[in-house]
């Protein structure tokens, strides 16, 4: 099932990883505050309809809007939103920006090649890919292989030596 079947495809997208994934209290919490602020914007003419989705476990964070693009300070009003239940040592502002899928975590470019070398992902490895902005890119490349990414090729081939 498509988690953002409710978007069109011209639909603006940012995937914010969470590291480690957001429990299920969290992940509603922060759904729910997301959900307030894009009231807010829709009310102000920010946007036309906006929201988040718990993707992946609570390895990422969606978040969703149908209208132009953000302003600074409504992206400062998000990064508040989340730099608040950044809690307990979880990051979201500055979490690692590689989401593998299986199982569901966040890396930095070290932590993929340490997880190639050690055998705990190679190419078929699914993940997120975080640089998509769109519903419809999201639709046709948002989750992938670590072998289709582009770099996940860089790591691989690296790792291969």
């Amino acid at each position: 099932m498509d988690p953002l079947a409710p978007w069109p495809d011209h639909a603006t997208v940012r995937l914010v990883p969470a590291t480690p994934a957001l429990d299920a209290e969290t992940g509603a919490a922060l759904v729910a505050a997301i959900g307030k602020l894009f009231t807010q914007f829709v009310h102000e003419d920010r946007c036309r309809a906006g929201g988040a989705v718990v993707l992946a476990d609570g390895a990422a964070l969606a978040i969703v809007w149908d209208g132009p693009a953000l302003s600074g300070c409504s992206h400062d009003k998000l990064n508040g939103i989340l730099a608040h239940h950044e809690r307990d040592g979880r990051r979201m502002l500055t979490a690692p920006p590689i989401v593998l899928l299986d199982p569901p975590r966040s890396l930095d470019r070290a932590g993929l090649r340490a997880a190639v070398a050690a055998g705990t992902a190679g190419p078929g490895t699914p993940m997120l890919d975080l640089t998509v902005t769109t519903v419809g890119a999201w639709r046709s490349g948002g989750r992938t292989t670590l072998g289709a990414h582009p770099l996940g090729r860089i790591v691989l081939r690296h790792a291969a030596g």
